[in-house]
């Protein structure tokens, strides 16, 4: 392919695009062919050359180029299925790893070992974990009590009321003080399998994923350990899967919804407690700590509001512009290393996708915070519609963002269906004459009760939605 070579270094991870423009400029940078040891120098950051042909050589280095990656892990207990933690994470086991935009290709609990692909690749992901492909995966467990011939229908049922498609159950062993089995499922809601030996009275004491999408542990492949693959092999395994038969359950999202609009702080992204320790950092280094009430005060403003409010309640010297300039500084690099998606975000969006919705940001957030965020986690793209509070001169509860969403995206609001996590944002989609879906965040459990009975639709998790 033809890259340019400043893109070539950046994808390499050997440092940003504007670091990069200064090796080259330096002259630390050069250009090799495949079959010659001869290097020229580069010090044209928009140079372009065929990475098929040559390779760069940085400070003498040369350093080679994969458009994609593949890797399958053996995960050990401990990590977390994210690419950025503060715990150790899936993406730290892989040390030979040439791409710096890795992700684990669906998740795992951090005590749950086994089978997990690792890749750069945005469209396997999305049929690997979009809920309409059914890609099954394959479990070892060890629960605490006895398994009975009787769970073993009670999986192949739908052992969970918000399960759509069953379980296959087979047994190992059973004792009265534990048993082992292997369990394998079409989806991959929030804590499945737990939940399903929970519903039967028994605990999961360990769980190891054998498969997935027809991919299985190599054998030898030692616990942290892993495999290069390539996409041919993957796409081998994943025309073997079978289609699983839904029974069939009221869907939230049928053919009367033509177009969803997503929030982002505390509904897409796991991000108000990042809002929290900025509050924390700005106030604190001018002598004030955070208000009680700041939180319920400043709900569903937008970003120029919210900038405004901090201004007169604290007395602050700064202009507005450059309170604002201070919060994107500070929050932009959290947003871009921090920050995750909520679980089954992802999966989500690809889901609905596929199915040819129509998807819109609806965000009081800033644009210049919202696009870089949305970009770290590769979604930027899937949307035909991004509002952000720059757009709009009401906040939320009132219905504007909404509204204007839906008009951008080209579907009549009574055809939109908004996620939130705020009361404030429930109340806007209503306002807006939307269907709405409050989501569970752990900074809004106060609203809780209230999210419930106003929203159409209640959701803890985005693994629990039905296409």
């Amino acid at each position: 392919m033809i890259i340019r070579i400043d893109k070539y270094m950046a994808d390499m991870g050997i440092g940003t695009r504007s670091q990069v423009k200064e090796y080259i400029k330096a002259g630390r940078v050069s250009i090799c062919a495949a079959d010659d040891q001869n290097a020229s120098v580069i010090r044209d950051s928009a140079f372009k050359f065929d990475t098929d042909k040559y390779s760069i050589v940085f400070d003498g280095v040369k350093r080679g180029y994969a458009e994609k990656e593949y890797f399958i892990l053996n995960k050990p207990a401990g990590y977390v299925s994210s690419t950025r933690d503060s715990s150790p994470t899936v993406i730290d086991l892989i040390k030979d790893k040439m791409r710096k935009d890795l992700f684990p290709v669906g998740r795992l609990d951090k005590d749950t070992e086994g089978f997990m692909l690792i890749s750069n690749d945005g469209d396997l992901a999305h049929r690997m974990l979009s809920p309409g492909k059914h890609v099954s995966k394959k479990y070892f467990a060890k629960v605490d009590g006895r398994l009975r011939n009787e769970h073993i229908l009670r999986f192949a049922n739908g052992i969970l009321d918000d399960c759509l498609l069953p379980a296959k159950l087979q047994i190992i062993s059973a004792r009265d003080d534990e048993s082992s089995c292997y369990i394998t499922i079409a989806e991959g809601k929030y804590h499945q399998i737990k939940r399903m030996m929970n519903e039967i009275g028994l605990n999961v004491t360990y769980l190891k994923r054998l498969s997935m999408g027809g991919m299985t542990l190599p054998e030898g492949l030692s616990t942290g350990e892993y495999i290069r693959t390539d996409l041919a092999t993957i796409e081998k395994a994943l025309e073997g899967e079978k289609e699983h038969n839904i029974r069939g359950a009221a869907p939230m999202i049928d053919d009367s919804v033509k177009g969803v609009i997503f929030d982002v702080d505390g509904t897409l992204l796991d991000s108000m407690g990042l809002w929290r320790s900025i509050d924390e950092e700005f106030l604190g280094s001018r002598g004030f700590t955070v208000p009680d009430d700041l939180k319920s005060n400043i709900e569903g403003m937008n970003y120029y509001e919210t900038a405004c409010y901090f201004k007169k309640a604290f007395s602050l010297p700064e202009s507005i512009d450059e309170i604002m300039k201070i919060w994107n500084d500070m929050a932009l690099y959290k947003y871009t290393h921090e920050v995750e998606l909520k679980e089954g975000a992802r999966e989500l969006i690809y889901a609905l996708k596929e199915k040819g919705i129509k998807l819109g940001i609806g965000t009081s957030n800033a644009r210049a915070l919202a696009i870089p965020c949305l970009k770290s986690h590769n979604i930027d793209g899937l949307f035909d519609s991004i509002m952000t509070g720059d757009d709009v001169t009401s906040g939320k509860p009132s219905p504007d963002i909404y509204l204007k969403c839906a008009e951008q995206m080209g579907v009549p609001p009574d055809e939109c269906l908004v996620f939130e996590d705020y009361l404030n944002g429930v109340s806007a989609g209503l306002a807006a004459g939307m269907k709405t879906c409050a989501v569970h965040d752990d900074n809004s459990l106060f609203q809780d009760e209230e999210k419930q009975i106003m929203a159409d639709y209640y959701i803890k998790s985005f693994m629990e939605v039905i296409i």
